[in-house]
């Protein structure tokens, strides 16, 4: 049997009769049990609220010491927390309408109250209040992960060609917040004329067909030159597949189009070149190394230009980190060329898969160590859409293991295990025998980017992860479904 909710309530009512009748009606509520608190003024009321943490307020705009709209304004900036109900008499009703545009929850005829409506109406309040915070917390969230992000952030209505476009993303077209309105037709102006209709064709794949929108564009900025932007978007559909709302961001992307356009231009180059060496039969085999020498050197220069950003990093610490970034990019664009280049089949054969990745692992990691890996896999078939998580994962776990779990060359084994147990079950685990995590380490508020990415993949196959440490044993049991990697 549930037990009751207990709730404060503060009645803030200079009527002796009125707040007599409150009363009552709150005392033949059943559905939840209550702790009233009365004051009779503005100023007693809101002493009151400031000192105990109430449930719920039910405020008279008719006060000695506060009137009308101005005490709800006043009690807002003073408890704005709560959840407030407005009380008015039948003259009045402007007042209560009012309020709720201005954050009331809801307001009562103090004539018509009894416990029913009373009872209905405080737990809709309650509840209402309680979204709008947990809603309130969200946007802010994603707001300041946006700014992190350097992003853009639109928000458009397609049936009412209504939008919203956040600071950044008028910073990045040049302008300052005041300076370009949210009108739809200010961004649709500023798009280069020969990249209208390649965005409309991705809008209408999206908004029709449900194709991902993912757009690169040129945009006039308010100094007048063109700039490269990213945009991506997501829709909202209703139950019949009309569109009516579509969020996204955009972000500036004028570096990254620089470099590549330099790279089109070297492998202009390189093309002129080796049409002019193959006029000569004579020089064939010379023509086809220097070719074969020239590619090898223009992927030299594709990798030192992606890595050109590391040279603006001042701080070690996130050099060591930037590098190391770029380490896992690059061990995990082999095991992606594996992969990729094996046969196209709708299954992967998971087993072989980590057991290829950790052969790579330990080559990269071990060679010169004292650790013994073993692999103890069961045979499982996944789609791809699995094993390219599986194998980021693992990527970080073994990999965090290898480098960490036995310094000064200590001695250990390395074990990773899979196992299926029918229905879609897998299980995987990677343990060590090594010195173990610190005891207060939670992999839920691990900050380090490693354990963050064992959590992001986790997320995306819709895993538990459990983790076991202590000196001398270290576990993460990885537990998913296949099935349930391929829904949204």
């Amino acid at each position: 049997m549930n037990a009751v909710q207990k709730i404060r309530v503060l009645l803030i009512e200079d009527s002796a009769a009125d707040a007599a009748h409150i009363a009552d009606a709150l005392a033949d509520i059943s559905e939840f049990e209550h702790e009233l608190t009365l004051a009779a003024s503005y100023e007693t009321g809101s002493a009151a609220a400031v000192s105990t943490p109430f449930d719920i307020v039910l405020l008279d705009l008719g006060l000695p010491d506060a009137q009308g709209m101005e005490a709800f304004r006043q009690f807002r900036r003073h408890g704005p927390d709560l959840p407030i109900l407005v009380l008015t008499g039948l003259v009045d009703i402007s007042a209560g309408v009012q309020a709720i545009h201005e954050g009331a929850q809801d307001y009562l005829i103090k004539k018509t109250i009894n416990s029913s409506m009373l009872s209905r109406v405080i737990r809709y309040a309650m509840e209402r209040h309680r979204v709008g915070v947990a809603l309130a917390a969200s946007e802010e969230r994603f707001q300041l992960a946006v700014s992190g992000a350097a992003a853009g952030l639109w928000d458009w209505n397609p049936k009412t060609d209504e939008v919203y476009f956040s600071p950044q993303f008028k910073s990045i077209m040049g302008y300052r917040d005041s300076e370009m309105p949210n009108q739809n037709r200010w961004h649709r102006e500023a798009i280069h004329p020969e990249d209208v209709e390649r965005i409309l064709q991705s809008l209408d794949a999206h908004l029709k067909h449900r194709r991902p929108y993912d757009v690169e564009y040129r945009v006039r900025t308010k100094t007048g030159e063109f700039r490269w932007i990213q945009s991506r978007g997501q829709a909202l559909w209703t139950e019949n597949g009309v569109a009516y709302r579509m969020v996204g961001w955009i972000m500036d992307i004028a570096e990254r189009k620089s470099v590549e356009e330099h790279v089109r231009e070297l492998n202009a180059s390189l093309e002129r070149r080796a049409e002019e060496l193959q006029t000569s039969v004579k020089e064939k085999e010379a023509l086809l190394q220097e070719i074969h020498h020239r590619v090898k050197n223009n992927l030299q220069i594709i990798a030192s230009l992606l890595s050109l950003q590391s040279g603006y990093v001042r701080d070690p610490q996130m050099l060591a980190q930037f590098r190391e970034s770029q380490s896992r990019i690059r061990s995990m664009a082999l095991i992606h060329e594996k992969l990729y280049q094996s046969e196209r089949l709708v299954k992967v054969d998971l087993a072989d898969y980590i057991q290829s990745l950790l052969d790579i692992l330990v080559r990269t990691y071990a060679t010169d160590t004292n650790i013994k890996a073993i692999a103890e896999l069961e045979p499982t078939s996944v789609s791809i859409d699995t094993a390219v998580p599986v194998g980021l994962m693992l990527n970080e776990l073994i990999t965090n293991a290898l480098k960490y779990a036995f310094p000064h060359r200590r001695a250990g084994i390395l074990t990773v295990k899979l196992s299926s147990a029918g229905s879609d079950a897998i299980q995987l685990t990677v343990q060590d025998d090594g010195v173990g995590l610190p005891p207060d380490l939670s992999l839920e508020q691990a900050s380090t980017l490693g354990l963050r990415l064992v959590r992001m993949f986790a997320k995306q196959l819709r895993a538990t992860v459990a983790l076991h440490s202590v000196p001398g044993h270290t576990t993460f049991d990885v537990a998913f479904r296949e099935a349930a990697t391929k829904s949204p």
